[in-house]
């Protein structure tokens, strides 16, 4: 089985389930912290009464790949639709362990990405990847689907619903994805907007952004590699969005991988 999370504090996740609910998931005999768990057969619906960034104790469940429902806050407020993997090349001040990064699901990440970039009616909401960032620590193939930047946004049931939506047609469409080449991202900003123009092209797992090349030496390379799953193929550069780009291909030159600069 595999799982979709949201926190009973997190208002978008919540009305994102709501919207679940009403389309596929059906109630079970399952309770999980207290709370109902749904079903559509394959994908178990789990509300936790964690903050998600905290919810490391998800990695006890038997599920296979786990997918977090979850707002997205940004100090602009602006409003986003955005897709990540979790984890930390520093600091844990938002969950997780400190320079440590959870297993990432890119296929799973792209075919919900593709169904959000490729059907989007919310005119105002702009769509974009983000960095590797937060917690929790887990060790479950992940990836998030987030609704932001604001408590504005996280009330929106028209974008939640879409969002629902997407999910479920990206987890339907799953196969349609496989095949696709796996590469980690070096450079950038926080929205990985490079790497938002490749997704498809390359499915894409974790991405460190320039602000945290302090962190960035063979030891994180080897493991944002390790915690992607599939394994990647490919390292994709920003080439205008990495300082030092020689002395970072100097360092995964012995990797084994195809460096693809863009």
């Amino acid at each position: 089985m595999k799982a979709i999370v949201f926190s009973s504090k997190d208002m978008a996740g919540k009305n994102i389930a709501e919207a679940l609910i009403e389309k596929k998931f059906k109630i079970t005999d399952g309770v999980f912290e207290g709370n109902p768990v749904y079903s559509n057969g394959e994908w178990d619906l789990i509300e936790t009464n964690s903050e998600l960034v905290y919810a490391e104790h998800l990695n006890e469940l038997n599920y296979e790949k786990i997918i977090f429902a979850s707002r997205h806050k940004a100090a602009s407020g602006k409003p986003t639709l955005t897709t990540h993997i979790c984890g930390n090349f520093g600091a844990n001040d938002l969950g997780g362990e400190r320079n440590k990064l959870s297993k990432g699901d890119a296929l799973l990440m792209l075919s919900i990405f593709k169904q959000i970039k490729n059907n989007n009616p919310l005119a105002d909401y702009s769509i974009s990847l983000e960095a590797t960032h937060h917690g929790p620590f887990i060790n479950i193939p992940h990836c998030w689907v987030e609704l932001g930047g604001s408590e504005k946004q996280w009330k929106d049931k028209q974008a939640a619903d879409f969002l629902a939506e997407c999910i479920i047609k990206g987890i339907e469409n799953y196969d349609e994805v496989k095949g696709t080449p796996v590469a980690i991202g070096l450079g950038g900003n926080h929205y990985a907007s490079k790497f938002n123009r490749y997704e498809g092209q390359y499915a894409f797992g974790h991405i460190l952004p320039k602000y945290a090349q302090s962190s960035l030496n063979l030891k994180t390379i080897n493991q944002m590699i390790q915690q992607t799953t599939p394994e990647p193929d490919f390292i994709i550069i920003d080439k205008k969005g990495i300082a030092q780009q020689s002395e970072v291909r100097k360092l995964i030159k012995n990797l084994g991988k195809e460096v693809v600069v863009i």
